[in-house]
Parts: structure tokens; sequence; C-alpha cells
């Protein structure tokens, strides 16, 4: 197992991220967008599908949507929460039949046939977990999809923005008053950050004044050198 694989084991098999993650398009705006847009990209391509493979399925967001539609998919992930939460919210739908649960890693996918599947997708951040070795898992994704395959990276570190200037992510709080752990840390902490960014935001303009500053005294000396040369 490499490193990448050991960070995705421990981060998606924490007890409680299925449970999250399920909830991950009820908490803020901007995942309901994103939701919406690449539910409509699927749903765009599944003419003539009648099975599919969901790599990084995570909590069901997609294989469940699919499974309503009549069509097998196999939900493959790397996390058994997640995967728990799959199947709690695919019996809910009455869909479990169409649905083939499989706890495993994107780096071996060697089980799988040519061309097994109609559809193969993996959306969000499932690839990027397997870095380093990414371009042998697209191109392997790439030979169990028989019609289409639809991929969409979003970096594991994509979260790194928020969490050095979280409240940003204030703004697409959808409910104040919900039980979120994070959106209640957001709403609490809010006037604490806005604080400690407007002084991190004067220590750093005052070192780029000192920067600019040192850089034109080091012109000016240049300048000087090159006038007493020339003379």
């Amino acid at each position: 197992m490499n490193y990448s694989q050991k960070i995705s084991e421990r981060l998606w098999n924490i007890s409680d991220k299925g449970e999250l993650e399920s909830k991950r398009e009820q908490t803020f705006i901007d995942d309901i967008v994103q939701k919406n847009h690449i539910e409509r990209t699927i749903l765009e391509n599944i003419e003539g599908i009648n099975t599919v493979f969901d790599a990084g399925a995570g909590s069901g967001r997609f294989s469940i949507l699919l499974a309503k539609r009549g069509i097998k998919v196999t939900h493959f992930d790397i996390s058994g929460s997640m995967i728990d939460k799959a199947k709690e919210l695919a019996a809910k739908e009455n869909v479990l039949d169409n649905i083939t649960f499989v706890k495993g890693a994107l780096e071996d996918l060697s089980s799988y046939k040519d061309k097994q599947f109609d559809l193969v997708m993996s959306l969000d951040s499932p690839i990027s977990y397997t870095y380093p070795k990414h371009e042998s898992v697209i191109k392997e994704l790439i030979r169990i999809g028989k019609k289409k395959i639809i991929i969409s990276v979003t970096s594991r570190l994509g979260s790194l923005p928020y969490l050095s200037n979280p409240i940003q992510k204030n703004q697409f709080i959808l409910d104040d008053n919900c039980d979120d752990t994070w959106v209640k840390w957001l709403i609490n902490s809010h006037d604490k950050l806005v604080k400690n960014l407007i002084l991190i935001k004067i220590y750093v303009m005052k070192c780029w004044k000192e920067v600019l500053l040192a850089m034109g005294n080091t012109r000016l000396r240049n300048t000087k050198k090159e006038i007493l040369r020339g003379a």
C-alpha cells in the first residue's frame, strides 16, 4: 500500500465520514450547485447505458441516482463507513437490487474485464487520492469502460483554501441552525477569524513593504555602482 492509499484509507474510513458526506449537499449552497451540475451531465449521458462502474462512489450520491433509473451499478469505494451509509440510503430508495457494493482501492481494478461496463465514472476527488499512480488509474478506468467515461477530478487539497481562510465558506451556509459541527464552528468562530485575518493581512503588508523597500535600495545601490564605473 502506497502513502496516498494510506491517507485515503485513514481519512475516508473515519466512522462518521459516511454520515457527514451523505449530508454534504444539505449544508452548503456551493455543494448543491456542484452536485446538480454533475447530475445533469450524468443524466445527459445514460441513453443506452445498462451497467455503470462508479469509482469512489462514497455514500451513493450518484450510484443511487442511476439505480433508481433501473441501471445496474457497481458501487466501488475504499471506505467501509461510506459503503454502509450508501447501503442504508439505497435501502430507503428500494434500489439495493440494482447496486453491487465493493470495497476496494482504485489502484487495483485487475478483477474487472476489458469493456465490462457501459459507463465508467469517477467524480470529485477519488482519483487525486491515487497520486502518484493517477495516470495508471485513469488508464484502468478507461480499460473497463465500453461506451462512455465521465471523469472529474477535484484535488484532495481542494479544502485547503477553506482551512486557511474558513470564513469564505460562511457565505454558502444554507441553514445556520443545522446540527453540522463544521457549520457551527464557522458561525461561532466568525468574528475571531475575521480579526485574525485582518491582523495577518496587516503583517503580510508590512513584510511586503519591507521587501519592496529592500529591493528599491538594492536597485539604487546598483545604479550608483554603474554610474561610478562609467565615470
